[in-house]
């Protein structure tokens, strides 16, 4: 296998020619493929370097990849793929042509009418990509979706000949269920039922088209934000529409607005709906869009604004009361003749204000029973709310609401709350539905010989805390949760010095060994800190978890990943520095096989432990060639 730092060059029978991008998990090459002399893109992720969740992922979006492209041109045709060389390869046709975001970036903002063009080809794809049955390991599936539309994953020829790239994220959809987890992609371009639940289907892929429909058009996405959390609370909240007229194009404004609608049933239901609507605007026929009433149109609430904060008042408000003077008053007479007269001057404002105190001064059981009428109204309103209030608390206190619903049923409570006193009713069995939802899911990471939670698992609970603590704003256990639910997923999207901030957050906030546990991991697979990591799992056993087999095969594979890398490094190295470094590695080597023998048999530590032995002869091979070419002797041990 080719060593990292090193320029690639070849990979068993392919001959790399040039970089063509780099993805969050794996980078894609022009390559030729020597045994038939054909030019390809090939992508190509490392076994050693790459997640297991994500390479899973990558296989399955590639299985279903090489299905789809079948009947569907607009699919980048995949001709194989598998493992070679240390690497998981997918060989691809090769399309000469640019991705929407560097043609963006190069060109600016589109022609509205090009863009249209542009998404309306993405959607016959996406169309037909919704609507494939297929049959994979026994599972009949209905539909596959993307799950990661966006500029970077949509190629154009000079020709703006459309081709859809990357179903590293895609999902199947079997005929019983209408959604399925994706525990990557890029949140920019994630709707807001996605941000909340974790789940994918295909109104996920519509959102997404939108999202970049309109950046095509203005140059940014119509949600932007200085951070992750705030990007998310923009989504899921809406933004302003007013300056959707800034398009300069009323129909394609209207298409947009119902794409990017907060409710999803209020959305083009699919792809070929989506599809008509554009192509009736670029025929200068009136959308579907177009019809909806002003009122419902406006609901979305998309931002176009630049500058993130910006107060703007939202479309269908009443514009604020401007004072003008009287003007004349038309008069029919009896002989049908029209005579204008200057009209009656207004009471001065002081004098009707004082005059109309005076009276209910001078009436006071008219105000004391005003008063009285008021509060009863208030009451009536709030005792409507409490039945579902009522309702809610009994089906939570018996777990017979799931735990990625508890939240938007009560926000249903408290929206329906006049006074804001009857969510109380149901709010401490919410929050118990809440943290064992959370607590099963720390458990199953706890306990697990081998974890494999989803992010959808943390995200559900990132969100579900998070949300609690909006209304209730002091509660240290669920601020704790909250932490440890983001730290889970910050380490799951590779951001691991975020990851470890929450994680600490969490650990001062609760006397608990989950936060350190995690910690753990992130330093041994993510950061590559062996040290850090062991400290981390002493301080987890110090607040009572009892390490196992599983942590020490972490400690093991902690030591294994740092020398492969050791190893990869020093490939760039020469003399005294390299050989220094190839035994920095060997050591590392060796320390892992002494944690992997005492469990032999548990996991993939057999496997892992004949790699180890394998490169560490490789690592003798080097050092004795390296002191032949120095004249020099080494010891045989």
């Amino acid at each position: 296998m080719p060593e990292a730092g090193a320029i690639l060059s070849q990979i068993g029978h392919f001959r790399i020619e040039k970089k063509l991008a780099r993805g969050g998990f794996g980078d894609v090459y022009r390559a030729l493929n020597t045994r038939d002399s054909r030019t390809v893109a090939l992508k190509l992720l490392e076994h050693d370097l790459t997640d297991p969740v994500v390479m899973e992922a990558e296989k399955i979006g590639t299985a279903l990849q090489t299905h789809l492209c079948q009947i569907e041109p607009r699919v980048v045709k995949v001709y194989d793929s598998g493992d070679l060389d240390g690497y998981f390869f997918v060989e691809m046709d090769y399309v000469n042509g640019r991705d929407l975001a560097k043609l963006l970036a190069r060109e600016g903002p589109f022609d509205p009418g090009r863009a249209a063009v542009i998404t309306a080809e993405l959607c016959v794809a996406l169309a037909s990509a919704h609507s494939f049955p297929l049959e994979v390991e026994g599972r009949q599936l209905r539909a596959i979706c993307h799950g990661d539309i966006k500029p970077n994953n949509v190629l154009l020829e000079e020709n703006d000949q459309l081709h859809v790239v990357d179903f590293g994220t895609a999902k199947g959809l079997t005929l019983t269920r209408r959604q399925t987890t994706n525990s990557i992609g890029s949140v920019e371009y994630f709707s807001p039922e996605r941000l909340r639940t974790g789940q994918v289907d295909e109104m996920s892929d519509l959102w997404a088209a939108a999202v970049m429909l309109f950046e095509l058009i203005e140059g940014h996405r119509p949600f932007d934000a200085p951070t992750p959390e705030r990007l998310e609370q923009s989504i899921q909240s809406g933004a302003n529409p007013e300056r959707f007229s800034t398009l300069g194009v009323p129909g394609l404004s209207d298409v947009l607005r119902k794409a990017l609608h907060r409710d999803p049933s209020c959305r083009y239901q699919s792809a070929k709906e989506l599809e008509a609507d554009l192509r009736r605007f670029l025929a200068a026929e009136e959308t579907e869009a177009s019809k909806l009433p002003a009122d419902e149109s406006r609901e979305v609430r998309v931002s176009l604004s630049p500058s993130w904060g910006t107060e703007t008042r939202r479309t269908g408000e009443p514009a604020p009361t401007v004072r003008t003077e009287p003007s004349p008053a038309t008069v029919i007479t009896d002989s049908s003749t029209v005579r204008t007269e200057p009209a009656v001057s207004p009471v001065p404002t002081r004098r009707r204000k004082y005059g109309r105190a005076m009276a209910i001064i001078a009436r006071p059981r008219n105000w004391v029973l005003t008063i009285v009428g008021l509060f009863a109204l208030i009451g009536l309103l709030e005792a409507s709310s409490c039945p579902g209030a009522m309702d809610l608390k009994k089906r939570a206190a018996a777990r017979e609401i799931a735990a990625k619903d508890v939240w938007t049923e009560f926000q249903g409570v408290r929206n329906s709350s006049f006074l804001g006193v009857t969510p109380w009713i149901a709010g401490y069995s919410v929050r118990s539905v809440i943290l064992e939802d959370c607590t099963a899911t720390t458990d199953d990471f706890r306990t697990g010989d081998n974890p494999k939670l989803q992010k959808a698992d943390w995200v559900r609970c990132e969100a579900n805390t998070r949300n609690w603590l909006t209304w209730m704003r002091v509660d240290s256990e669920v601020t704790a949760v909250h932490a440890y639910s983001l730290a889970h997923v910050n380490r799951i999207s590779g951001q691991y010095h975020k990851a470890i901030e929450n994680y600490q957050l969490a650990a001062r906030s609760k006397k608990w060994p989950d936060p350190y546990l995690g910690m753990g991991r992130v330093y041994f697979y993510g950061l590559r800190d062996v040290e850090q990591g062991r400290k981390a799992l002493e301080e987890a056993e110090n607040r009572g978890f009892t390490l196992g087999r599983r942590e020490q095969a972490q400690i093991a594979d902690g030591y294994r990943l740092r020398a492969i890398r050791e190893h990869k490094s020093a490939e760039d190295l020469e003399g005294e520095n390299k050989k220094a470094q190839l035994e920095k590695a060997r050591d590392d080597f060796d320390s892992a096989i002494e944690h992997y023998f005492p469990i032999v048999g548990w996991g993939d530590v057999v496997a892992n432990l004949r790699d180890c032995e394998r490169r560490r002869r490789e690592i003798e091979d080097e050092l004795d060639k390296l002191d032949e070419e120095s004249g020099g002797w080494r010891w045989p041990w």
